[in-house]
């Protein structure tokens, strides 16, 4: 895959920095430094409604019409999707912990379809490194986390919510275009991997909240360490931390 050097959106901090394209997709994750390296191959989102589409409906597709925005004053990156044939709206909020080696991706869902929908979320996720080792992945059957190593360099996907599905290596993205995931093996010497998370009911007007983590750690143990805490904390909160956080920033006394 060709990766344009053009982004529609960024965020981070001192030491992250996730670069989103024009159809909200993260091209890059660089960490521990804003430069180098770069850990992301691929990582996308789905969505599953098997009363409106067979299988997975990625939201980088030309099925979603896209929106793109900052929140003022802050590096909050919004992207918004609108479907282009049902009544069915996804916010999805990227930002960075301004204290620490974490990226979170929110997820708003209104249905004004006027009828009650059944929703899944899929993650399809293939990581890369900047130096040339032999890349690998570990499904965390405790946290429900799909994390990701190569050369003394981690990085997991978390989300409060127990995954009901996953799989590793070969396949996972195919398995993930149809909604069904077969997991076995929960680690190996491949890059790729992906979560599916259980269908739950949403009614006309109704919305729905979903998020992601995605923690970064030279280590194993504090990777997990770090993914276990963040699996308990609000991540909304944690949104309009941020927020107040920068805002906070450009009105500071000094400025």
């Amino acid at each position: 895959m060709v990766k344009s050097y053009f982004n529609n959106l960024i965020t981070g901090n001192s030491s992250l920095l996730a670069c989103i394209d024009g159809k909200g997709e993260i091209t890059r994750i660089f960490w521990p430094d804003i430069d180098y390296p770069q850990h992301v191959d691929r990582f996308i989102i789905g969505i599953i409604c098997p009363g409106l589409w067979p299988g997975t409906s990625w939201l980088h597709t030309s099925d979603w019409k896209v929106g793109q925005y900052f929140i003022d004053d802050t590096n909050v990156a919004v992207t918004e999707f609108a479907h282009g044939k049902y009544s069915l709206k996804i916010r999805q909020y990227d930002f960075a912990l301004p204290d620490g080696d974490v990226l979170n991706r929110c997820y708003e869902i209104e249905n004004d379809s006027g009828f009650q929908l059944e929703l899944g979320f899929v993650v399809y996720s293939s990581g890369i490194s900047s130096v040339y080792d032999t890349a690998g992945i570990i499904y965390d059957t405790d946290l429900s986390a799909l994390i990701h190593y190569r050369h003394g360099y981690y990085y997991g996907i978390v989300s409060a919510v127990p995954a009901m599905q996953y799989q590793l290596g070969p396949g996972a993205k195919d398995n993930a275009d149809r909604g069904k995931l077969y997991g076995n093996d929960t680690i190996g010497m491949m890059k790729e991997g992906s979560l599916l998370w259980e269908s739950v009911h949403i009614g006309d007007g109704d919305r729905l909240r979903f998020s992601l983590s995605i923690c970064f750690s030279r280590e194993l143990k504090s990777l997990k360490k770090m993914l276990r805490e963040i699996k308990s904390d609000d991540t909304w909160e944690m949104m309009d931390n941020t927020v107040k956080y920068w805002r906070e920033f450009l009105t500071g006394p000094d400025r």
